[in-house]
């Protein structure tokens, strides 16, 4: 944002009234003062008005990254359209803490068949960190090239880094970085690009720090679907919401399905094979049910080797389908124990509100089909109130 300065219009006043007070009969040096003061005025109101317009822009834009939400896919999407349509940036690349146990303590970015990685409490990070301010890649070659990270910029074409550097008291963090390549028409970027940087900055350290908060106490860190915590809130939600709609429509609407899930002979992968093991089957089966679930379905580890998979606006009928799909799904996973003895899993699946009219009584019985398809030789799903 330029800075309005008066100095010029005071030395054009000042002039006139030396110039009045001494009764100067030179009208046309007078004149051309006075002309210099409606000019400088006019200049001078032109910067206001754009001062204002740049101030209104800014804060626009401050709202539209806060109402992105915890969400980093959101957030991510948002910033590379806004840099890419407001400083015709021909690449943008995002780095941002990782949020699962493989990058735990890292900046990553995975953009265009390009990753790019690095410590988030090394030396490279306590660099960016002091210097803070967005700069041009040429601007500091040695320096990138002392912390070996001039090659991978060039690799990805990168043209400006704008660390995102949080403040928190006396201290302060790197959140991430903003990697821009060249501009679209080929200008280099200006010091009114570089202010606009470095405002954006600010704001989207503090979003994606926010979002870091939000993932990690909402996702288990091990296999990254939800946690049971999660789930209570959001199982809540959704029996109000369909009691609601049954209620409106006089039932005519899909219920709610529960599926209780449990991976079989867990303990004895982690006896037999170690807990290391364990944790990747745990992780594998995690990710594959996920793969087999809507977008808005909610798959959360309820605890050990169990989960629990949310199935809003879906019959028991069609839930018993899904959750199918799924025990085949995992079992064609690869096994630690090879082809002879694959990883199964058991299902348990109930439904809002004809097996239970509360969180409580829905769980409870998914929980107990569960028990009937581990009664009756697991790798099987069992239906709540089906005594076929």
């Amino acid at each position: 944002m330029e800075h309005v300065d008066f100095g010029t219009q005071k030395a054009h006043i000042a002039d006139a009234r030396e110039r009045l007070d001494a009764g100067s009969s030179d009208d046309g040096d007078l004149r051309a003062s006075l002309d210099g003061i409606a000019g400088e005025a006019k200049r001078l109101e032109r910067l206001v008005k754009r001062n204002r317009l740049d101030f209104a822009s800014y804060l626009e834009m401050a709202r539209q990254v806060n109402s992105q939400g915890l969400d980093h896919g959101k957030i991510e999407s948002y910033v590379r359209n806004l840099l890419s349509g407001r400083l015709f940036a021909t690449r943008v690349f995002l780095m941002r803490e990782g949020t699962d146990k493989d990058r735990e303590g890292m900046l990553f970015s995975l953009q265009g068949g390009v990753e790019i990685e690095l410590d988030a409490g090394g030396a490279v990070a306590e660099w960016l960190v002091k210097v803070q301010t967005p700069f041009s890649v040429g601007s500091r070659e040695a320096e990138l090239e002392q912390h070996a990270l001039l090659e991978t910029m060039r690799g990805a074409k990168v043209e400006v880094i704008v660390p995102l550097v949080r403040t928190d008291h006396h201290r302060r963090d790197l959140k991430g970085m903003l990697l821009l390549g060249p501009k679209l028409n080929g200008e280099a970027y200006d010091d009114t690009d570089f202010e606009f940087m470095g405002f954006l900055a600010e704001m989207l350290a503090i979003a994606l720090h926010n979002a870091y908060l939000y993932y990690r106490s909402t996702h288990d860190a091990l296999t990254r679907v939800y946690t049971r915590g999660y789930l209570d809130v959001v199982l809540a939600q959704e029996i109000s919401r369909t009691r609601r709609q049954l209620d409106r429509t006089e039932g005519q609407r899909p219920g709610l399905s529960v599926l209780m899930i449990d991976i079989d002979h867990f303990k004895q992968v982690n006896d037999s094979l170690g807990h290391q093991t364990g944790d990747a089957v745990l992780r594998e089966v995690a990710q594959e049910l996920a793969r087999g679930l809507r977008d808005y379905d909610t798959l959360a580890r309820y605890g050990g080797e169990e989960f629990v998979a949310l199935l809003p606006d879906t019959p028991k009928r069609l839930a018993v389908e899904v959750a199918e799909r799924l025990r085949s799904a995992v079992e064609g996973l690869e096994s630690p124990f090879g082809e002879e003895r694959p990883v199964t899993i058991s299902l348990g699946v109930a439904g809002f509100p004809e097996d239970g009219t509360s969180m409580g009584q829905l769980l409870q019985a998914a929980d107990e089909s569960l028990y009937q398809s581990k009664q009756s030789g697991r790798n099987r799903v069992t239906v709540a109130g089906d005594d076929g």
